[in-house]
């Protein structure tokens, strides 16, 4: 037997040692001590010392090693240039979409069950060109570009090097997956069985046996691959598939406030109802609240249908629970999943609806949606292709954004400027205040002027102290930096392109600016 101390919770270690080893000279019982084989390491892979946990949750990986795997981990493709071969969805044209770019699901921020997927991969003629780049850096394509034949299948993806956890979540149709952003598939393709699949690798179960196994952070396919699936039967594979169905969808259902994410429809003070902007906010911040509250709900659920599946009891659970690499470190280095608290006071929600004013005064956005004059679209399946066009963006007949007047819908309520420049001119047929009125009172309808006062008071009274419409947008310190602050991925260097294009479209620019 070796003896082993867990001291990670302990404030004061030095005590803590020295009363457990008290303890264990007169054979009192100590939860921080404990007395293992070290022959039993070896029933799990890497043979790591996995002193915290009993002898039958180490013993998992043997009882389970004979069973079928029905699931299959996989490591995508590197392009070794990012900077040439990778763009942001929304700066590519839509019509280069699925034609020559297509999504690429590159790891991201730490997040459970859904996640947009907001990178794209320039793929065109079956990635010619990236291949024949490969190539030529490292002598065979097969090098980085792996698991092609698993490409634009519906799976599941993680971030494969994170130190907040593993989290899995949906992977849709059309997309390929790369070697930061590894990915899980079933081998029926079945929904149901990708669905239940989820839940499982959510569970704090699973993921307690991926942290016995690795290094701190780094998950390989290897170890998502080996480790233990329980059998499923037919009723309780409904059941997760259910759970996880319902948190894909609460949380995708935030993300619909996003402008920049595929499953945009409105922001959030127009998906509530209150007589004020403050009012809304408060309404959005409560809406947050109840969904986080299912999503916990939803969690435990699986958490405690994962540890029957597992035939964990009691004395286990704690254990389980707590892993000592899963909470070994603060350090985070993958990408921050920003605090939804963070966004849902008034002034940021404020400052969301006059871009979404704007982007409806340029022709990005459709205000329809808003006045009740076009449906608000139904949910998609999880798995479902990404759409070209998020449901909040204006589009012609094609399902593409509108390039002149008559592409517009009929009777359309917002005359559009189709050469995309709006002035800083008061008078001026284009003024950017004037068509930004417009649109609020569209939205806004008699309220307008009181929404328009009480935005003023809003940015009066912040760090901005900008006292009109006129200045927020006419400031490069008001409008464009929280523009860049918002939809950057990184709050040091928030580059923003800004395409310039001949009538023709035969010859673009585009104009960086970066924020240091």
């Amino acid at each position: 037997m070796t003896i082993f101390f867990r001291l990670l919770e302990s404030d004061d270690k030095g005590t803590a040692l020295h009363q457990a080893i008290q303890q264990l000279a007169q054979q009192q019982p100590n939860p921080i001590t404990f007395a293992v084989e070290p022959e039993s390491f070896q029933q799990v892979p890497k043979s790591p010392f996995a002193y915290w946990t009993s002898e039958k949750v180490r013993h998992f990986f043997v009882e389970y090693a004979d069973k079928e795997i029905n699931h299959e981990a996989r490591c995508g493709m590197g392009t070794l240039d990012n900077f040439r071969f990778l763009r942001l969805n929304w700066e590519i044209p839509k019509l280069l979409l699925e034609k020559r770019y297509i999504r690429y699901a590159k790891g991201g921020q730490f997040s459970f069950f859904y996640s947009d997927i907001y990178i794209v991969l320039n793929w065109g003629i079956d990635g010619r060109e990236v291949k024949q780049f490969v190539e030529q850096r490292v002598g065979s394509a097969s090098r980085k570009i792996q698991a092609e034949s698993y490409y634009f299948r519906q799976g599941l993806t993680y971030s494969s090097r994170s130190q907040k956890g593993l989290s899995i979540r949906v992977m849709p149709q059309r997309c390929i997956f790369s070697d930061k952003g590894s990915a899980v598939f079933h081998k029926s393709d079945d929904l149901e069985e990708l669905l239940a699949l989820l839940a499982i690798l959510n569970s704090t179960t699973f993921r307690f046996l991926i942290d016995l196994q690795m290094t701190f952070g780094s998950y390989e396919v290897g170890t998502i691959q080996s480790t233990p699936i329980p059998d499923l039967e037919k009723d309780t594979l409904r059941v997760l598939a259910n759970w996880s169905r319902n948190a894909w969808s609460l949380k995708r259902n935030l993300d619909t406030v996003t402008q920049t994410s595929h499953a945009f429809v409105l922001p959030a003070l127009l998906q509530v109802n209150g007589s004020s902007l403050s009012d809304r906010a408060q309404t959005w911040a409560n809406h947050i609240a109840e969904v986080e509250a299912q999503l916990t709900q939803i969690q435990t659920e699986i958490d405690e249908l994962a540890f029957e599946l597992y035939d964990i009891g009691e004395s286990d659970r704690l254990s389980v629970s707590s892993s000592p690499i899963a909470t070994s470190s603060d350090d985070q280095t993958d990408e921050e999943d920003e605090s939804l608290e963070a966004i849902a006071d008034p002034l940021s929600l404020t400052k969301e609806m006059l871009a979404y004013a704007l982007g409806v005064a340029i022709g990005r956005f459709d205000v329809r949606l808003v006045t009740g004059d076009r449906e608000l679209p139904a949910e998609p399946e999880p798995f479902d292709p990404l759409p070209v066009c998020s449901p909040g963006m204006l589009v012609d007949e094609n399902g593409l954004p509108p390039t002149e007047a008559r592409s517009l819908p009929a009777d359309y309520a917002i005359v559009i400027p189709f050469n995309g420049i709006l002035v800083d001119d008061e008078g001026h047929p284009n003024d950017i205040i004037r068509h930004l009125r417009d649109v609020l009172k569209i939205i806004w309808g008699d309220q307008d002027s009181d929404i328009e006062q009480e935005t003023c008071d809003l940015l009066k009274n912040s760090s901005l102290k900008v006292s009109s419409l006129r200045d927020y947008f006419r400031k490069p310190a008001a409008f464009f930096n929280d523009h860049l602050s918002r939809y950057s991925k990184s709050r040091r260097q928030a580059p923003l392109y800004l395409p310039l294009s001949t009538r023709s479209s035969s010859y673009s620019t585009f104009h960086f600016y970066g924020v240091q």
